[in-house]
């Protein structure tokens, strides 16, 4: 299976599609800072079905029974989510 496969596991409507437009951002602070810097956007991907956490939950077992393990991460903390990075 390759990795274009475990985006379209059967239980995904073959119907879903990505909004037209993700990142919103100014073009030009885009094109400036993009794989260069950090640089603040927001995204409309919140909500959408691959995202969630069951689709992530089959995405990552998956990947794990396939062996991919290598492909996976996991950070454990205990740090509040209102914690700031100061």
């Amino acid at each position: 299976m390759s990795v274009d496969n475990l985006l379209e596991p059967s239980s995904i409507k073959s119907d879903l599609k990505l909004p037209e437009q993700i990142i919103e951002t100014d073009v030009s602070n885009f094109r400036e800072n993009f794989n260069s810097s950090h640089f603040m956007f927001s995204h409309n991907l919140a909500g959408y079905p691959l995202f969630e956490i069951p689709r992530l939950v089959e995405l990552a077992n998956t990947m794990l029974s396939q062996g991919k393990t290598n492909k996976i991460q996991s950070y454990i903390s205990k740090v509040p989510v209102k914690q700031k990075w100061n």
